[in-house]
């Protein structure tokens, strides 16, 4: 899980050694970046889509993200909402998979029933993302 961390941390740096410019759309540049995260975590540990691994997480995520850049009038809130949403419900919805890659497949197929770990800590930054985003309201 350390090296696919280390992946979604470089992601918003230079990939295959050329840099694009940000838009002016910072949630079409939040839906590059979690492309260009699963990139190179696929490229790193050879993960992917149901290995039970936090690409399981990011891809509902991304393709959450990329179908509220197309919105002009999407808020972050409301783009980060959804963002957790989706990822909180990859928890449960890996739980009976069998792990294929990851800290978590050498468990083998007592992976299953479980849930990994990865995945829930996307969801749980997600989450306090989310919440941190918030508006503040008075009682």
């Amino acid at each position: 899980m350390a090296s696919q961390l280390r992946q979604f941390y470089r992601s918003p740096r230079v990939r295959k050694n050329r840099f694009e410019a940000p838009s002016d759309n910072k949630t079409f540049d939040l839906g590059a970046m979690l492309r260009n995260s699963m990139a190179g975590i696929q490229a790193r540990g050879g993960a992917s889509l149901g290995d039970k691994t936090i690409l399981d997480a990011l891809d509902p995520i991304a393709a959450s993200v990329e179908q509220r850049a197309q919105d002009p009038a999407s808020s972050l809130l409301a783009v980060l909402r959804e963002a957790a949403d989706k990822a909180t419900a990859a928890v449960e919805a890996s739980r009976p998979w069998t792990a294929r890659r990851g800290r978590q497949s050498f468990t083998g197929e007592r992976s299953a029933g479980t849930l990994d770990p990865g995945i829930v800590a996307i969801a749980t930054i997600m989450q306090a993302l989310a919440n941190r985003f918030a508006p503040v309201t008075s009682s």
